[in-house]
């Protein structure tokens, strides 16, 4: 029960980092050189990607700390599904969208 509380307080605070960075990004990438915004807009998006993927990781412990609370809600045990599918589907298109940015600014 505490490491579950640990990782919700960690993903909560992982979530909000990264919603903070990409919401600086994209007020950045006006001041940016047209060259490289096909990169940038690929870097957005793996970052979008990525606190989407966090925050179904947070809701997914936020449901394992107050499981007893939320027992009337059946709904929400489909989350540690939804989590687990968000690894396999999510993960790699986070992965491969930043090996796309990466080979976009080499073309450089």
């Amino acid at each position: 029960m505490a490491y579950e509380t640990v990782f919700l307080i960690l993903g909560f605070l992982g979530f909000v980092l990264l919603l903070y960075s990409l919401i600086a990004l994209v007020k950045r990438k006006e001041y940016e050189n047209d060259r490289i915004l096909i990169g940038y807009n690929v870097f957005l998006f793996g970052i979008f990607l990525l606190s989407l993927s966090f925050l179904i990781r947070t809701l997914k412990y936020a449901y394992l700390v107050f499981q007893d609370k939320l027992a009337f809600l059946n709904v929400i045990e489909g989350l540690i599904y939804f989590d687990v599918v968000s690894k396999f589907i999510l993960m790699p298109i986070v992965a491969g969208s930043f090996l796309v940015g990466m080979l976009m600014f080499r073309q450089l």
